[in-house]
């Protein structure tokens, strides 16, 4: 056989395999090369390599003695790598056993424009049912399933303040409250680093992979008490559910710090699934409502004309001709009161009384007053919502209407913080004082005198008075000396009223003041006598015994005249107030 053809055939053989060879080469210079970025983009599209942000742990909420009120905890997470899956059926099927996905919810997912990744359960609570489907998952090496650990805030102590601590999304941002007003300090910052998946969409982790190490959030300390915030919780669902109002408010401060030690609201919401309740039911009424005080604010206005000697403490005013200038000015259900020295106009509530010392004040040093009380500007606090009330301009106030009005409560509107923060300066020497939420926070403003320390203390047993032998003498106390004022406004064009207490004590020493807000009471006696006093009074109490504040001595008796002049006289059970 002639060797020529073989050698022929195998050159060309050679050849043929030597060009193939090259062209590979060729190829495969031409993709890992030429097309390197091309096909990079590619791989990182299809998530084979991924940077993944590392989660910085969010700072809890701590109450005033670090007892935790919200906290992060890992949760698991089930999600899908559709592309990645084999058997569909399969999958379905260990997904509706162990964590109960619908099939028409399973295919949602299949069909997800997310391809490589899709949510099934996040934060799920049933921890061993995703504990379960892991190890069914193992065994079997299905492929497509992702585990994941996600934080989730949790509230150890359930629902308490949640109107103040509001609540984060799933992916921990803050949304209301606390949660979002300090969310840049709670949430720290992430870090992120850069994995490989298989074709299981499992993660690889290489060697010397480049890390930014996340800087986890810093706690936030509230000024709250849990203990005394429980009882405020329990004064405002009491008063709601007795009286079925639109709302309550139960608040504790501090008098000489300004620090909130506990605000309740009603109605209440879960914490856990804040989603499910309206807005109306997370708002922090405490900052957002407005209200005309009614009776509530004559305490503010005597305090101010006594101390401009506008009135004398022992002065007689005329509380039965309701006739000025034009206008004629009522008592509630025809009261007759006669002549009133201070005390008495307080203890009654006497609407005419409260007008003629409006009067003797006049309306330059009444509306500089009620400025100095902090009505008609937000606080200090800043709150997302907050209001500022209504305070009507100067040039508009006239003598026989605004001036007379404001006097005993009416034709202004006021929030219920600047309210309680206008008691405790009267507690507090006739200091007023911004108020506090957070611990540590700054003080942002300089306390403002509203009062002398000489008036303050001259109003305060005025204010005693008030549950010794006026409006809310049926209110039952015996361990503290307590001073407070009771309100009943009409709300403006819905017919209702609003129930209300102010209140602080002890009066020899006060330390707390405390506020109730029934909105709207549409069962039983609506009067602020009725719907607000006994849960005020019980709450601050009980702040104050919790404190180990020394019981008071005996209260005085109630003052000898102040039933000289009264030309229509009522039984307890009928005293009412504006």
């Amino acid at each position: 056989m002639n060797p020529a053809p073989l050698q022929i055939r195998a050159v060309v053989g050679l050849s043929v395999l030597l060009g193939v060879f090259v062209c590979l080469l060729g190829r495969l210079f031409y993709i890992q090369v030429v097309q390197e970025d091309r096909w990079g983009r590619q791989a990182d599209a299809q998530q084979w390599t991924r940077k993944e942000v590392v989660p910085a742990l969010r700072g809890q909420i701590l109450d005033r003695t670090g007892r935790p009120l919200a906290r992060t905890e890992n949760a698991p997470t089930v999600a899908l790598d559709p592309a990645a899956i084999t058997d569909r059926a399969e999958t379905a099927r260990l997904l509706r056993q162990e964590l109960g996905v619908p099939q028409a919810e399973f295919e949602r997912i299949m069909a997800s424009k997310a391809r490589h990744f899709s949510y099934v359960r996040r934060q799920f609570a049933d921890r061993a049912a995703v504990s379960r489907l892991k190890a069914r998952v193992k065994a079997a090496s299905m492929p497509g399933f992702v585990f994941l650990e996600e934080a989730q805030r949790v509230h150890p102590q359930g629902n308490l303040a949640a109107h103040l601590l509001g609540f984060t999304d799933r992916d921990g941002k803050g949304i209301e409250g606390i949660e979002r007003q300090f969310d840049a300090r709670l949430a720290g910052r992430p870090g992120s680093r850069i994995t490989l998946r298989d074709a299981r969409s499992q993660r690889i982790l290489t060697a010397g992979e480049p890390l930014v190490a996340p800087i986890h959030g810093e706690d936030v300390r509230l000024t709250l008490d849990a203990t005394i915030q429980s009882f405020a919780e329990e004064a405002a669902q009491a008063s709601y559910e007795r009286f079925a109002p639109t709302g309550t408010i139960a608040v504790v401060v501090d008098v000489e710090t300004g620090e909130i030690l506990a605000c309740a609201s009603r109605p209440a919401f879960d914490l856990g699934a804040p989603g499910a309740a309206a807005a109306e039911a997370r708002r922090a009424r405490f900052f957002t409502d407005i209200l005309e005080p009614g009776s509530t604010f004559k305490p503010l206005i005597m305090a101010s004309a006594l101390d401009c000697g506008a009135v004398g403490p022992n002065e007689r005013i005329d509380c039965d001709d309701g006739r000025i200038g034009r206008r004629t000015i009522h008592e509630d259900e025809g009261h007759r009161y006669g002549m009133q020295d201070p005390t008495g106009i307080i203890a009654r509530s006497s609407n005419v009384g409260m007008a003629r010392v409006g009067l003797k004040l006049g309306i330059n040093r009444t509306y500089t007053a009620v400025r100095a009380y902090g009505f008609g500007s937000r606080t200090a606090l800043n709150w997302p919502g907050e209001s500022a009330g209504v305070v009507e301009p100067l040039k508009r106030w006239t003598s026989t209407y605004t001036l007379c009005s404001v006097s005993f409560g009416h034709n202004i509107a006021v929030t219920p913080v600047q309210l309680l923060m206008s008691y405790a300066a009267l507690a507090n020497d006739g200091l007023r004082l911004e108020p506090r939420l957070v611990l540590d926070a700054p003080r942002t403003t300089a306390p403002v005198r509203v009062v002398s320390a000489q008036t303050a203390a001259l109003l305060r047993p005025m204010l005693e008075e008030v549950l010794l032998s006026g409006t809310a003498k049926s209110v039952k106390h015996s361990e503290y000396r307590i001073g407070g004022k009771t309100g009943t406004a009409q709300k403006i064009g819905t017919g209702g009223v609003v129930g209300s207490f102010a209140c602080f004590g002890p009066i020899e020493n006060p330390r707390l003041a405390a506020l109730v807000i029934c909105d709207g009471p549409t069962k039983g006696n609506t009067h602020g006598s009725i719907v607000a006093a006994p849960f005020a009074v019980d709450m601050i109490c009980r702040s104050l015994r919790y404190m180990s504040v020394p019981r008071s001595g005996a209260p005085k008796p109630p003052a000898s005249e102040l039933n000289a002049d009264v030309v229509v006289a009522r039984d307890a059970s009928e005293e009412t107030d504006r």
